[in-house]
């Protein structure tokens, strides 16, 4: 059966659950809908429908009551086609088209700016201001830190990621208290409470890029000097690409044997499903975290534009590590027990096991197809292609945004600057309370 002036639409703008359970709709049109399943519905009771709205960007339930149903197989399933009357279903269905068929004319109209000016009173116009440098971003972010007052009461291990070879060689040279130090003064953090004590864990490595991760030989002598040191080690691996597997393996297999030498168990964060295959032998002396590229999460600096922004942010707050299966399938099939978080810009539940939070930057976007060397070498941001010999622009390169969205390009990613933890001490104590006992200080 066909459904006239049928209308194909994103399908995060309308869902439809048959007794509970999701299924795809396929055509949406004024008098109906379809959508296909792979065997057929017992005894259907219950329809509803839930319409996104662009005014408040939230959805709107329709119960369906009043319907007429047909089915088909054909060769992918069985395909179901609703016909309805129902005034609710017409009028939401006419809404969620007018309001797409605007978005779509925007989109075609202007740039992004534009856009979400238009769509959601997005401040389209503070797009046109930029910081003149890094430093005078970085001391407009950091000023006025050193004179809060901050208190925390619930203790916790501290971190300092190193993650590229400026601080590879940086920490190579000075002792670890002298380059903390150092790393603080940069940042107008040496007088903040959170980092009067020293660090007693290094993170070694980079999670968002395969050309900033160091060699065997580099990783060795930086390990060598954090045990002299007395510092618990972690070490930053990013996605595994096709090519990099051999190299790849060949390094987890030289930094095993050093440790099962030694005796010592170390930790390695994980961002790629594929490195689970290369390390499910290891886990007698690899602990096993799971990092910031597959602990999923929606993160962006503009959401605070968005319409309903402060009513709806608690729908924000789990992710797929809050629900059980996700939690038992990393620990009991891959012996995966921390999770690697992120102060992200509004407050998120701490799923259950051990977790560790970066501050004060997050992570929004990866490239493996390096947006800075595109620039750097052509001119061009979207002249990208793969990097196989990076001379390393981002050691003296960055990407510079609008100032009120508090974000930088640095390396083949893009970060925000999130800094309500180190100006609220009741936030870094909800965390404390609830399942955080380490902090990573991660400084760009």
């Amino acid at each position: 059966m066909k459904l006239n002036g049928v209308k194909r639409i994103p399908s995060s703008l309308v869902a439809c659950l048959v007794n509970g359970e999701e299924v795809q709709i396929t055509e949406l049109a004024y008098e109906g809908f379809s959508f296909r399943t792979a065997g057929e519905l017992p005894n259907i009771t219950r329809i509803e429908l839930h319409f996104f709205h662009f005014a408040d960007s939230n959805y709107q339930l329709e119960l369906l009551t009043s319907y007429t149903m047909k089915q088909e197989r054909n060769r992918f399933g069985i395909s179901y086609t609703i016909l309805t009357e129902q005034a609710g279903y017409k009028a939401q269905t006419a809404s969620l088209l007018r309001d797409y068929s605007n978005y779509i004319s925007l989109k075609m109209m202007g740039d992004d700016s534009h856009l979400s000016e238009q769509m959601v009173n997005y401040p389209a116009q503070e797009d046109n201001y930029f910081h003149t440098s890094l430093e005078e971003q970085k001391h407009e972010w950091f000023q006025g830190l050193e004179k809060i007052e901050y208190q925390v009461n619930h203790d916790y291990e501290l971190a300092i990621s190193i993650d590229n070879y400026v601080s590879y060689q940086k920490y190579l040279e000075s002792d670890i208290q002298q380059y903390y130090e150092q790393l603080l003064e940069t940042h107008n953090l040496q007088n903040h409470p959170l980092f009067k004590r020293n660090p007693t864990r290094l993170y070694i490595g980079n999670q968002f890029c395969h050309n900033l991760l160091p060699t065997y030989k580099l990783f060795r002598r930086i390990m060598d000097k954090a045990n002299q040191e007395k510092l618990a080690i972690t070490l930053e691996f990013p996605y595994l690409r096709d090519e990099l597997l051999v190299e790849t393996s060949e390094l987890l297999n030289e930094i095993y044997h050093d440790q099962k030498t030694q005796g010592e168990p170390i930790e390695i964060i994980v961002n790629d499903w594929g490195m689970l295959t290369l390390l499910q032998d290891k886990t007698d002396f690899f602990i096993l975290n799971l990092g910031i590229l597959l602990n999923k999460r929606r993160k962006d600096p503009r959401f605070q534009y968005k319409h309903g922004w402060s009513e709806n942010v608690d729908n924000l707050a789990e992710n797929n590590l809050n629900g059980a299966k996700f939690y038992h399938f990393l620990k009991d099939d891959w012996k995966i027990t921390r999770f690697e978080q992120e102060s992200c810009g509004y407050p998120f539940h701490v799923p259950k096991g051990k977790n560790s939070l970066s501050i004060p930057f997050y992570q929004t976007n990866t490239s493996q197809f390096c947006t800075m060397y595109a620039k750097c070498s052509t001119g061009e941001r979207g002249n990208q292609k793969l990097v196989a010999a990076c001379p390393r622009y981002c050691e003296e390169t960055a990407y510079l945004y609008p100032k009120h969205l508090k974000m930088i390009g640095k390396y083949n990613s893009l970060f925000a600057y999130d800094d309500s933890i180190l100006r609220d001490a009741n936030l870094m104590e909800y965390y404390l309370e609830n399942g955080i006992d380490r902090i990573a200080l991660k400084l760009l």
